[in-house]
């Protein structure tokens, strides 16, 4: 693709859009023995929880800390996590839906489409119909602490004359381009201190006066947080956090927020300039490092523009009526209620938006995506009216007009549409919930990725599922991990050896927990441990025991004439093959050596021989094809019957010679 010396550019371009498909599938090649029903979504995919909404890494950061959590598994109900695991570099599919809400997450992994109907990623369509979890209700309890922020010094120019060992003023002068005998070292203070022109004057921390604030994120400080991501903008070098209103209710209400969290008295001012022709605004303007450290230890972006702003996790995390006040702040920035269509709020943030409707569905409205704008209308429109409202009254008697003017609404449909799919790849995450096997994500339900056969029959034992569809699972299922005697059926492999592993480290004999130190009913553990670290080639080599072999009857063969006849049944010989044809996905390692080959730009290709020889007539063939990408005369290096030969394609006919030793 990129030496071959005749090739076209868009000869090359087509090269390279075969070579990115031929890359995204690696990661399922490297684990088709192991792909038995894993499956899972990317991280920040956003999980209702009895801790909030959170992100999927989040999560599984919690439960890695040996956190209990408790996730919303639909219609209300409530189950709790058992386990969980991680895939790295995982080919996924990621849905977009007509209402706006996008989904990502393993090819496998399984969405729910109906009533206990579960489809894969990979068999969605354009066009699928995908109900949506609406008023699960389910919110903390506990407001979420605001631990004491690390400040993030800033050099000062005293850092910068200590650190060069000059006076201040010798600082100056040398910034201000002026000569001195030290200029080397205050340029070398400079660059070691990582101070930042423009920072003249700005105060050192220690002389900081301590910052008052709320101990936890209280409905006050989640409503300062609404009028910050509305219509907020902080200065960080000035340590200036302003806001920007065209009403003086919010102006007012906002520097009255100020001074009630943080004792810092900011007057509203009016600015008449206007650079759109519709009049001045009013700018509340307080300047404090302090706040400025709080807000990054909370994570928010001092930096972001509108169209990278988030809505703050520790909002995500809240309680109903925490949530709810930093929402009514926020929609009385960036939202309107019109008494025609309802309530409107639009947003360059694609983030704010994605969770913004995610958030909403667990109050029990549904929103519809037009551009930047998210809209609610209906039913919704009056459940919006009473669990979050406007707090500027002008937009909460409009909002009243559009829901006085409607005697009733249509009922609204709890479902969504599947619009686009996309591929990718991506780490993604899964966990396991107790009794249900289901959670809700994204506003849409899911299964946990258990295997199937065993969710298939938890289910029929509770009577969730009929036994028409338990016979259909099974035929299905059957037919996906039917052996062969001819051919090595991965999938039927790797659920032998799952199964094989499960029972081993549950009931472990007496010398395993001696000299192991394996504990009964570790079983389930040691699954999630294997599909974590190991692929094919490493499962297969440490798994794949001798009772395994025969019980499997697995074994080696080979052509003899017409003829094919088993050439090998000895345990370690069949799993050694077994792995050696999984190695480099059971291709022949192959180099290019030279491609300036007699000084004529010919080809000259190595194969690194590990005992499989190549078949001859694929290999002349294969070399007919690299001919017409190269262009010149192509020659492959190999072992054949214990000698090194050459083949070579010159582009009329292939020839084989024997090569020295």
């Amino acid at each position: 693709m990129r030496y071959a010396p005749h090739l076209q550019p868009w000869q090359r371009d087509i090269i390279e859009i075969v070579r990115t498909e031929m890359l995204y599938f690696i990661p399922q090649a490297q684990t088709k023995v192991m792909n038995e029903g894993w499956a899972c979504l990317t991280g920040e995919s956003l999980v209702l929880t009895e801790r909030g909404l959170l992100r999927y890494d989040t999560l599984h950061e919690l439960l890695a800390q040996g956190e209990g959590v408790t996730v919303g598994s639909g219609n209300g109900a409530r189950d709790s996590i058992t386990d969980r695991h991680v895939r790295r570099n995982a080919p996924t599919i990621r849905l977009r839906t007509r209402r706006g809400l996008a989904l990502e997450g393993a090819d496998e992994h399984k969405l729910n489409t109906g009533p206990d109907h579960w489809v894969a990623l990979k068999d969605v369509k354009v066009g699928q119909s995908i109900p949506l979890s609406v008023g699960d209700n389910l919110w903390p309890e506990q407001l979420v602490p605001i631990a004491s922020p690390v400040s993030i010094v800033a050099p000062t120019v005293v850092d910068v004359a200590q650190a060069a060992g000059v006076g201040v003023h010798t600082v100056y002068r040398s910034m201000s381009g002026k000569t001195t005998f030290v200029a080397d070292r205050i340029a070398s203070a400079i660059q070691n201190t990582g101070y930042q022109f423009g920072n003249k004057g700005k105060p050192l921390y220690g002389q900081r006066l301590p910052l008052v604030t709320p101990t936890h994120v209280t409905a006050s400080f989640a409503e300062f947080l609404g009028y910050l991501i509305g219509d907020g903008n902080i200065h960080v070098s000035k340590n200036a956090v302003g806001y920007t209103t065209g009403d003086r209710e919010l102006a007012d209400r906002y520097a009255q927020l100020v001074l009630e969290l943080f004792a810092i008295e900011a007057v509203p001012t009016w600015d008449d300039r206007t650079l759109n022709g519709k009049g001045g605004r009013w700018r509340v303007v307080f300047y404090s490092a302090n706040v400025l450290d709080l807000l990054q230890s909370l994570g928010i972006d001092l930096r972001a523009k509108a169209r990278q702003k988030r809505i703050p996790s520790v909002i995500l995390r809240s309680p109903k009526a925490v949530v709810s006040a930093f929402l009514r702040a926020y929609f009385d920035c960036d939202g309107c209620a019109s008494t025609k269509e309802g309530v409107i709020l639009s947003t360059f943030s694609e983030d704010i938006a994605q969770t913004l409707q995610v958030l909403l569905l667990n109050y029990g409205i549904l929103t519809r995506r037009y551009g930047p704008n998210v809209r609610i209308k209906s039913m919704s429109a009056r459940v919006f009216a009473d669990e979050i409202n406007f707090g500027l009254a002008r937009k909460r008697e409009n909002l009243d007009r559009y829901l006085s003017s409607h005697r009733w609404f249509i009922k609204e449909d709890p479902t969504d549409e599947v619009v686009s799919i996309e591929h990718g790849v991506a780490d993604v995450y899964d966990i396991t919930v107790e009794n249900s096997h289901r959670y809700v994500a994204n506003g849409m339900v899911h299964h946990n990725s258990l295997w199937h056969s065993r969710i298939m029959r938890q289910l029929g034992e509770r009577g969730v599922i009929t036994d028409s569809e338990i016979i259909e699972f099974a035929q299905l299922h059957s037919g996906v991990l039917s052996p062969s005697r001819t051919s090595l059926n991965p999938y039927y492999l790797g659920f032998k050896m799952f199964e094989d592993i499960e029972r081993r480290w549950d009931n472990p004999t007496t010398e395993e927990q001696k000299r192991l130190g394996r504990k009964p009913g570790m079983g389930h553990q040691k699954l999630f441990e294997v599909r974590e670290l190991d692929n094919d080639v490493s499962f297969l080599r440490n798994y794949l025991t001798e009772d395994l072999v025969k019980d499997l009857d697995l074994y080696l063969f080979k052509k003899d004439g017409d003829e094919w006849v088993i050439s090998e049944k000895n345990w370690e010989t069949v799993r050694d093959g077994i792995v050696a044809s999984l190695t480099n996905f059971g291709y022949p390692y192959l180099v290019v050596d030279n491609g300036d080959y007699r000084g004529n730009r010919e080809l000259y290709i190595k194969h690194m021989f590990e005992g499989q020889e190549l078949d001859l007539n694929y290999a002349e063939k294969t070399l007919q094809h690299v001919y017409t990408l190269w262009g010149r005369p192509v020659h492959l290096e190999t072992i054949y019957e214990g000698k090194r030969i050459l083949i070579t394609y010159d582009g009329e006919r292939n020839t084989k010679s024997t090569l020295e030793k």
